[in-house]
């Protein structure tokens, strides 16, 4: 159990803290590319940084001293301005197509609107972090090779979370409850400037799903520890990759092999059958990245409602589930996962 522990705390750890080179986007161009759609992700995904901004100026917590995880934030809000959306939104502005439509000519000032106030936002942070007199140089992506390899929204959400107190969350079904009330604990925290925080929409850059767990601290005399991830961080999961392969290669070769011999397609009593099989020798395997009573849920960004682990996850895992789902609900849910 110390070791499962250690190992998912590197792996969160890694996730934290990790600097990762800068890239620059390259948009492929060619006779199939969606340039409205490109220019309206840029649009959302200017219009929630600029909410991500606000949220984190606005909360004496995260201004009044410089911490690392604020560092981090500033630097992932440059990054994402300057490069991720600024050097896209230049790459579509050079071409010469661009306003041959009404729907893309529109799409491209809306754009640009948004773009514009991001700027106005990013500078807005930096002229307060100066006020506040931080020690940090603020960060310039023609000058600075690396970046945090978790994007602002998440590292927001961490710096909400990690004053949670979960001392007294010393059992299975307190950590249960515990979770099933994250939403309202964690991120309203009666807080009108906190909405911001809480209001994802498809497309707009940030993460689609985040994940929250506890689990027991090898110390019994300490606290338990509370870790944190999301689905599209790529980076950070370096240093896990390679356990999390092992396991995921064991699952599916198992999977391959208990359907071996059954007609094709496969039917969905067959296929539920068979991924519950696999499950079960998956969890008695070496390579299980699980313990026995860590706790678990899954949480959709959009809304915050709780969502089933998927098949990989309930497989590799084997968490405890926060919320007791009805066996027949996870073994559809199991049957659906592709």
């Amino acid at each position: 159990m110390d070791e499962i522990i250690a190992r998912h705390a590197e792996f969160f750890a890694a996730q934290q803290w990790a600097l990762v080179p800068i890239k620059h986007p390259r948009i492929i161009f060619n006779d199939d590319l969606d340039i409205e759609g490109y220019l309206n992700t840029i649009t959302k995904a200017s219009d929630a940084l600029v909410r991500d901004i606000a949220t984190f100026t606005a909360d004496e917590r995260f201004m009044r001293a410089e911490t690392m995880l604020g560092r981090c934030f500033v630097s992932a809000c440059v990054y994402h301005t300057e490069v991720l959306l600024g050097s896209s939104l230049r790459q579509l502005q050079a071409r010469d197509d661009i306003v041959h439509t009404t729907q893309q000519s529109e799409a491209f000032m809306n754009a640009k609107g948004n773009f514009a106030k991001l700027q106005v936002c990013t500078e807005g942070l930096r002229i307060q972090i100066e006020n506040r007199h931080w020690q940090m140089n603020f960060p310039d992506m023609g000058r600075d090779r690396v970046v945090p390899s978790a994007g602002p929204f998440q590292i927001l959400v961490q710096m909400v979370v990690q004053e949670l107190d979960v001392s007294a969350v010393n059992s299975e079904a307190k950590a249960r409850t515990f979770l099933q009330s994250f939403k309202k604990a964690a991120l309203l925290r009666d807080q009108q400037h906190m909405s911001g925080c809480v209001a994802t929409e498809p497309g707009d850059g940030r993460p689609t799903m985040m994940f929250f767990s506890i689990y027991p601290n090898a110390d019994a005399s300490k606290p338990p520890i509370l870790l944190f991830g999301c689905n599209e961080i790529d980076h950070g999961l370096r240093n896990y990759i390679p356990v999390a392969f092992e396991t995921f290669t064991f699952l599916h070769g198992r999977e391959q092999s208990l359907g071996q011999g059954l007609t094709v397609p496969i039917t969905k009593e067959d296929l539920i059958e068979i991924r519950q099989q696999a499950v079960n020798d998956t969890h008695r395997d070496q390579s299980f990245l699980g313990g026995t009573n860590e706790v678990g849920l899954a949480l959709r960004t959009k809304g915050w409602s709780p969502n089933k682990p998927c098949y990989l996850c309930y497989g590799m895992m084997g968490y405890q589930q926060a919320i007791l789902w009805k066996p027949k609900d996870q073994k559809n849910y199991n049957a659906t996962f592709d």
